[in-house]
C-alpha cells in the first residue's frame, strides 16, 4: 500500500512538472506573439512573470527589450541592477545599463558604466569576448574595440582578437585602422597570408583604401626586409589592380633573394595570359629563359612562351601568316630541343590544333594528337581533352563517325564530371548539325542538370532553340538550314556561312530564327574585328526582340563593343544598366554589374 501511495505521489509529481513545462510553453509563446505585434505592455507582464519562475538569460533579454520598447527605463534598471548584483562577474549586465542610461540620455552614466566593465575585465578569454560581444549586440562598437585592446594587454598576446578588431573597425568605416590590424597579423604570423589576402578582396572597395595599402606595404617592406610576406601580399595588391608590371618587378626581387628558379615569376606569366597581357607575360617568361639551362624551369618557360604566342593568335581578329609559320618552326625547334614526353605532350598537341585551324592540315593534326595518346604517364583529363580535340578535327574534316567515336569516349571514360558534360553537349550538336534533331534533344535534356553552369545553359539555349523550331505547324527547312550554318562556323568556313545564313532570311524573313541569325551574325564579324557591323546586328536584336532569349547577350556584347572597342563609355553604361533594369534574372547580371561599376569609377574587386 505505501508502495502505490509512493508511485501516486510521484506520477502526480511529474504531471505537475510537465503541466507546469506545457504553461510555460504557452506563455512563452503567447509573449513572443504579443511582442511581434508590439504589444509590449502585455508581453512585459508575462516576461517578467516567466523571468520571475525561472531566471533564464532569454527571458531576461525578452523582458528587457519589453521595457525599452516602452521605455519604461527606470524599472529596466532595476532589472539590470538586480542581475549585476546577482552576477558581479558577468560584465555584459553592465553594459545593458550603460545602455539604458544612454537611452536616458544620461551619458555620463552610461560611458561610466561601460568604462567600468572594461577596467573590470580579467585575462579570461572567455569574459573578454563575452564583453566585447554586449557591446557588439549594443552597437557600441568603439567600446568593443577597446573591449579587445584591453584583453591583448591583460592575456600579454598581440596576435589575439586581430579578426574581431579589423572587423569593428571596418564597421565604424575605418579602413586604415582595419589594413593595420591586417598587417600586423602578418608580422608575427605569416601563415595568415592568404586568410589576409581573403579579406582585403572582401572589404576593400575604394581606389584609396588600396593607395594606402600600397604605400603602407611599401613602407614595411623598407623596415622589415627580412619577411617576405609583405612582399607577397604587394604582388598581390598589384595583380588585383591588373598592375602586372609592377607585380612582376616585386616578383623578381623575391625570386633572386631566395633563389626561386623562376616558379613565382611564371605564376605571374600565367595571370598576365589569363589577362590577355602578352606583352607582360613574354617579359615575364624571357626573365626564367635567360637564367639559363641550368634554371630548373628553364624547359617549362620555354613551354609557357608557346603557349602566350598560341594564345595571342586565338585572340587575334586578323590571323597573321607569318606568324602562324614562325609559331610552327618554334613548335619543332622545342621538340628538337626536349623531345616527345609527358611534360611536352601540352605542345605537341598545340601544335596539331594549330595544323587543323591555321593551316588546314586535318591528316598532320590528327597523326600528331593520336601520337600523343601513345605517350605514357598522360594525366587522365589531358588525355580526355586530347581526345575531344581529335573529334573536334575529324568533325572539321567531315569523318562523323571518327568524331563521335572519340567524343563517346569521353563521356564514357568520365561519366559525371564536367568534361564528359562536354563531351555530350560534343555530341549533341553533332546530332544537330546533322540535322537529327530529335536525338540531340534527348542528349541536351540531359545536359540541363550539368555541374557546369556554362555547358547547362548551352544546352538549355541549343533545346530550346530547336523545340521552338519544329512545332507541328512549321516546316523543319528553316532550322537545317541554320545548323548548316552553324557546322559551317565550326569548320571555320565563315563565308559559307553567312551566305547560308542570308539565303535562310530571304526565303523565311519573318521566320522564329531571325534573331538567331542576326546573333550569329554578329559573333561572325565580331570574330573577324568588324565591330561596326556586329554592333549594329546586336542593337537590331534589342529593338526588334526585346523579349527573346538572346536579347540580354545581344546587349551584353554590345555594351562591350561600345567599351572596348569604340571607348563610348556612357553608351556603354547605358546598356549595362538597362540589363540590370530590364533583365534580373539574366546570367550576365553579375558581370554587367561588375562592368557599370569600373565605368562609373567604383574600384571592383
Amino acid at each position: 500500500m505505501k508502495c502505490l501511495s509512493k508511485i501516486t505521489i510521484l506520477l502526480f509529481t511529474i504531471l505537475l512538472t510537465f503541466y507546469g513545462y506545457a504553461q510555460d510553453s504557452n506563455e512563452q509563446m503567447l509573449a513572443s506573439q504579443y511582442f511581434q505585434n508590439e504589444e509590449y505592455d502585455k508581453a512585459a507582464l508575462l516576461y517578467e512573470k516567466l523571468f520571475s519562475t525561472s531566471s533564464s538569460q532569454y527571458y531576461y533579454s525578452a523582458y528587457l527589450n519589453c521595457l525599452i520598447q516602452l521605455e519604461d527605463f527606470k524599472k529596466a534598471q532595476k532589472v539590470v541592477k538586480q542581475q549585476i548584483k546577482k552576477n558581479p562577474d558577468r560584465l555584459h549586465y553592465l553594459v545593458d545599463l550603460g545602455f539604458i542610461l544612454k537611452l536616458d540620455n544620461d551619458i555620463k552614466g552610461s560611458e561610466k558604466r561601460y568604462n567600468k566593465a572594461i577596467a573590470s575585465l580579467t585575462e579570461n578569454p572567455t569574459s573578454i569576448y563575452e564583453l566585447a560581444a554586449g557591446f557588439y549586440d549594443r552597437k557600441e562598437y568603439k567600446f568593443a574595440i577597446a573591449t579587445y585592446l584591453r584583453g591583448r594587454k591583460l592575456v600579454r598576446n598581440e596576435l589575439v582578437f586581430v579578426y574581431e578588431v579589423a572587423e569593428l573597425y571596418y564597421i565604424l568605416n575605418q579602413r586604415e585602422s582595419m589594413m593595420e590590424e591586417y598587417l600586423n597579423q602578418l608580422h608575427f604570423n605569416s601563415s595568415e597570408l592568404e586568410e589576409v589576402q581573403n579579406m582585403l578582396q572582401e572589404k576593400l572597395t575604394k581606389k584609396s583604401d588600396f593607395a594606402y595599402l600600397q604605400t603602407s606595404l611599401l613602407k614595411k617592406i623598407q623596415k622589415n626586409s627580412n619577411k617576405p610576406v609583405y612582399a607577397e601580399l604587394l604582388i598581390w595588391h598589384y595583380v588585383q589592380l591588373k598592375d602586372f608590371d609592377a607585380a612582376l618587378l616585386q616578383s623578381k626581387a623575391l625570386d633572386r633573394r631566395y633563389k626561386e628558379d623562376g616558379a613565382r615569376i611564371l605564376l605571374i606569366a600565367n595571370l598576365c595570359l589569363s589577362n590577355l597581357e602578352y606583352n607582360t607575360a613574354v617579359k615575364s617568361i624571357n626573365y626564367v629563359i635567360n637564367k639559363g639551362p641550368d634554371c630548373l624551369n628553364y624547359m617549362i618557360a620555354h613551354r609557357d612562351l608557346l603557349k602566350v604566342k598560341k594564345t595571342k593568335i586565338d585572340n587575334s581578329y586578323q590571323i597573321n601568316a607569318d606568324d602562324v609559320l614562325s609559331l610552327d618552326k618554334e613548335y619543332d625547334d622545342f621538340i628538337g630541343k626536349f623531345g616527345k614526353n609527358t611534360t611536352t605532350a601540352s605542345v605537341l598537341a598545340d601544335k596539331a590544333l594549330l595544323k587543323a585551324y591555321y593551316q588546314g592540315n586535318y591528316d598532320e593534326a590528327i597523326q600528331i594528337l593520336e601520337e600523343v595518346l601513345r605517350l605514357a604517364r598522360l594525366n587522365p583529363f589531358f588525355v580526355g581533352r586530347c581526345k575531344l580535340d581529335l573529334g573536334d578535327v575529324y568533325l572539321v574534316k567531315g569523318e562523323v563517325w571518327e568524331s563521335t567515336l572519340y567524343y563517346s569516349q569521353v563521356d564514357k571514360a568520365f561519366k559525371d564530371d564536367a568534361i564528359a558534360h562536354e563531351a555530350r553537349l560534343r555530341n549533341a550538336k553533332l546530332s544537330f548539325y546533322n540535322g537529327d534533331f530529335e536525338w540531340a534533344q534527348t542528349q541536351l535534356d540531359i545536359l540541363k542538370s550539368a555541374t557546369s553552369e556554362l555547358i547547362a545553359n548551352n544546352a538549355l539555349n541549343l533545346s530550346l532553340l530547336i523545340m521552338d523550331n519544329l512545332s507541328l505547324d512549321t516546316t523543319a527547312v528553316p532550322i537545317q538550314m541554320y545548323a548548316k550554318a552553324d557546322f559551317l562556323i565550326f569548320q571555320r568556313k565563315e563565308n559559307e556561312a553567312l551566305m547560308m545564313l542570308d539565303s535562310l532570311s530571304d526565303l523565311y524573313p519573318e521566320h522564329n530564327l531571325a534573331d538567331e541569325i542576326l546573333y550569329t551574325k554578329a559573333k561572325i564579324y565580331k570574330k573577324r574585328g568588324e565591330f561596326d557591323v556586329a554592333l549594329n546586328y546586336y542593337l537590331k536584336i534589342m529593338d526588334k526582340y526585346p523579349d527573346d532569349i538572346l536579347a540580354d547577350d545581344a546587349i551584353y556584347e554590345a555594351a562591350e563593343i561600345y567599351e572596348t572597342h569604340q571607348k563610348d563609355n556612357n553608351k556603354a553604361m547605358e546598356l549595362y544598366q538597362k540589363i540590370l533594369t530590364d533583365y534580373p534574372g539574366s546570367l550576365l547580371v553579375v558581370e554587367a554589374r561588375k562592368r557599370f561599376r569600373e565605368l562609373r569609377g567604383d574600384y571592383v574587386n
